[in-house]
């Protein structure tokens, strides 16, 4: 018991430098680090070595990485995804008014044949658009179920600089297709 307690009080003060130096260089903990942070050990500790290496065969197939369980997640979070963009197509009308201007932008630059450099600028302005307005709407949304029916004025100054963001992308969006296009036109 003793042992136990010397143990967690030396253990609380390194435990998380000793993680994190387990952790690859994207900050993703190693199979031993969840283990010992589960277990609550320190994983630098000689007197623990062995027990966690001991251990950690017991532990590891709970962690052992499955194809079928990363592909579905990454099809799940697709499909969440494409339910987001289907609701906001159907209740949004500016979104709607945006993938319209942008397919007419892309149009008339294949007309033009713009150059590869200039259709990636265009298509970037184009998708930087969309996204602020998905942005806008999802944080609108948001406030509205924080905030409820009632009117509240920092709720309704929130809204208007997240609409000012929108504004801002489709501004910049023209200048981008008036500089482009204009020594096509002209």
């Amino acid at each position: 018991m003793k042992e136990q307690t010397i143990f967690q009080e030396k253990s609380n003060l390194v435990r998380y430098k000793d993680i994190i130096k387990e952790s690859d260089s994207f900050g993703t903990l190693s199979p031993k680090a969840i283990f010992a942070e589960e277990k609550d050990i320190n994983i630098t500790d000689n007197l623990f070595k062995d027990k966690i290496n001991n251990d950690f065969e017991d532990f590891i197939p709970n962690y052992k990485f499955s194809i079928h369980k990363a592909l579905n997640s990454m099809f799940n979070s697709m499909k969440y995804a494409l339910e987001g963009l289907k609701y906001i197509l159907k209740t949004e009308i500016n979104i709607r008014i945006h993938l319209l201007a942008g397919f007419a932008v892309i149009l008339a630059a294949c007309y033009l044949k713009v150059t590869s450099i200039e259709m990636i600028i265009l298509l970037f302005s184009i998708i930087s658009v969309i996204v602020t307005e998905i942005i806008n709407t999802a944080l609108e949304i948001s406030l509205d179920i924080v905030n409820g029916t009632k009117f509240n004025y920092g709720v309704k100054i929130a809204k208007d600089i997240i609409a000012s963001a929108v504004l801002l992308t489709a501004i910049n969006a023209a200048i981008v297709g008036i500089i482009i296009f204009g020594k096509y036109i002209i």
